[in-house]
């Protein structure tokens, strides 16, 4: 179930391995859309789904689940995927 990553983003990830965390949070902000999404921390999804952490970590590993870099190891999770996920099952926990 991975998502298939557009022509446009792949160059843009490409470019961004050669950058800096400061100089890849400053692209990050500026072609990203501004959004109110609330963001969880994979302890808070676990929490949500019943599972353990690592699971969350496995499932975004996997391309069960969307993961957002924060630097170079911290992960978020989209609130609305995780309760989803939780409302209508995910099978992996």
């Amino acid at each position: 179930m991975k998502k298939e990553t557009n022509p446009v983003s792949a160059t843009i990830l490409q470019l961004a391995e050669s950058l800096s965390d400061s100089e890849r949070r400053e692209l990050a902000k500026q072609i990203m859309p501004k959004t109110n999404r609330k963001l969880l921390t994979s302890k808070q999804a676990a929490e949500v789904l019943a599972c353990h952490p690592e699971t969350v970590k496995r499932m975004a590993r996997k391309g069960e689940l969307t993961a957002i870099r924060i630097g170079k190891r911290k992960l978020r999770f989209d609130a609305a995927e995780i309760q989803h996920l939780h409302d209508f099952g995910n099978g992996g926990a």
